[in-house]
């Protein structure tokens, strides 16, 4: 016999139930996952668009790393960097690398690579950013807020351990399976206190694989992100989800950006364990003023401008709490 509704109205379709990772998984890159549909610039602001400072202080940083061409930007998103970038330093070879297609206004000599770095297997989808990444050395490849995107695990504190996180379509959690192997190592290294963590090793895994590239090919990587240390890691995790500028109840769904914190000292010791060397590790608060020339306009409007921007990526309370890591 079917199932029927007292009302005579159809059954409505079961619930699906799926860890936390999976959901955001589909909800990131699924068919109508929101780095596929949507444009980021819709939704928040980057320090990266907020004006040509920060290709700015990367065109100080790559001045002072001896035989550096070339300057890849994982994540590139609209290509904006590349085109501040391009235009301070014309002489540098730029590649862009992102899932999306070839920003239609970007400089006609920035290389561009259409390519997912896929979470679950660690690689490179369709091989376009590995052939491109192997053509260049010396090189300078830089992050800005791409791992904090990267889909992980979320779990949550028990008597018996740290278990995975089940969501339903509706928002509903519980406990699902106990951790274990690496993400249960990874969690008891990383993450000793709290009840609720996001299991980073997407993210080490993804921050190794450049490092290796570097390593073989003779560069540094420059990662700049949102991020905590294991001494003041967020209690409750750090999962945010983010429509139209506002910040929401995260949920698994098509058109809304997730994102966690990233553990900063988890990926700098994933990349020091393949004899890397750290050279900087620290807020970008502190790097500003060291790689920002800092300049007076007459217009006093256009002085002003320059003096917000300015304060922006120096505030704790805006971007100026971004971690800079540089290995090489």
């Amino acid at each position: 016999m079917l199932p029927h509704s007292s009302e005579g109205g159809s059954t409505p379709p079961a619930r699906r139930s799926r860890s936390w990772f999976d959901a955001w998984v589909e909800s990131a890159y699924g068919a109508d996952g929101f780095w596929r549909m949507h444009s980021p610039e819709a939704h928040f602001r980057t320090a990266a668009a907020s004006g040509p400072m920060v290709a700015q202080m990367l065109a100080t940083l790559v001045a002072g790393q001896e035989g550096v061409k070339t300057v890849v930007d994982v994540g590139a998103g609209s290509g904006r960097l590349l085109g501040e970038l391009a235009a301070i330093r014309p002489d540098l070879q730029l590649v862009g690398i992102d899932l999306r297609t070839r920003p239609t206004d970007l400089p006609e000599g920035v290389e561009w690579a259409q390519d997912l770095w896929d979470v679950r297997y660690g690689c490179w989808t369709s091989g376009e950013a590995a052939a491109v990444l192997d053509q260049h050395e010396p090189v300078m490849i830089i992050c800005c807020e791409w791992l904090d995107d990267l889909p992980c695990p979320v779990v949550t504190r028990h008597a018996d351990g740290w278990r995975e996180v089940i969501i339903s379509d509706d928002g509903m959690e519980q406990p699902g399976p106990r951790l274990e192997s690496e993400e249960l190592a990874w969690a008891d290294r990383w993450w000793p206190g709290g009840d609720r963590a996001e299991i980073g090793l997407t993210r080490d895994r993804a921050w190794a694989e450049l490092v290796k590239l570097i390593r073989k090919r003779s560069g540094c990587a420059l990662m700049i992100d949102y991020g905590h240390l294991r001494r003041r890691r967020p209690v409750t995790g750090s999962l945010a989800a983010y429509r139209d500028g506002r910040a929401l109840e995260p949920v698994a769904v098509a058109g809304l950006n997730l994102t966690a914190h990233v553990a900063v000292d988890a990926v700098r010791a994933a990349g020091e364990s393949l004899g890397a060397t750290t050279t900087f590790c620290g807020l970008q608060s502190e790097v500003v003023p060291e790689l920002l020339q800092v300049e007076t306009y007459p217009d006093p409007l256009a002085d002003l401008g320059r003096r917000s921007r300015l304060a922006a990526l120096s505030s704790q309370y805006v971007w100026g709490s971004h971690w800079w890591l540089l290995q090489c």
